[in-house]
């Protein structure tokens, strides 16, 4: 199975050890798959970690260790360049780029707009709750 995790995601594992979002990442490193992930998705999530609410919250000594582990457990690719216009912005065009570039089999986002979308190309948009339901834990 091929997974991609939204930046909101990710951020908000990264930014709180107990929450779903943390939760997700956790179980997803237990079963068999791989995720994906855009460079610019992962430098988006250091630089809004580094901003001043993410700051207070985690140290960066913490910041840098979820980066990096992101980095050495994601397969990384480039966007997609022909999906555009799709999302509210081109932001999120390029994440939807590379869920279809890495021929994902399903996106977990908690960003509303994703979410309307439903699915794109096959591919499932749905929360992070909804892997938890589909999982044991």
């Amino acid at each position: 199975m091929r997974t991609l995790f939204d930046v909101n995601i990710l951020m908000s594992a990264g930014s709180s050890s107990d929450g779903l979002p943390e939760m997700v990442l956790e179980h997803a490193s237990t079963i068999p798959q791989e995720i994906i992930v855009s460079r610019e998705m992962i430098k988006r999530v250091d630089s809004v970690l580094q901003r001043r609410y993410f700051a207070l919250r985690m140290s960066d000594q913490r910041r840098l260790k979820y980066v990096t582990r992101l980095r050495s457990t994601m397969i990384y690719l480039e966007p997609d360049p022909s999906v555009t216009g799709v999302a509210d912005d081109a932001e999120d065009d390029r994440v939807l780029g590379t869920a279809v570039a890495g021929r994902a089999d399903i996106f977990f986002t908690g960003d509303k707009g994703m979410l309307a979308i439903s699915s794109f190309v096959g591919i499932p948009i749905v929360t992070a709750r909804t892997f938890l339901d589909r999982i044991d834990y």
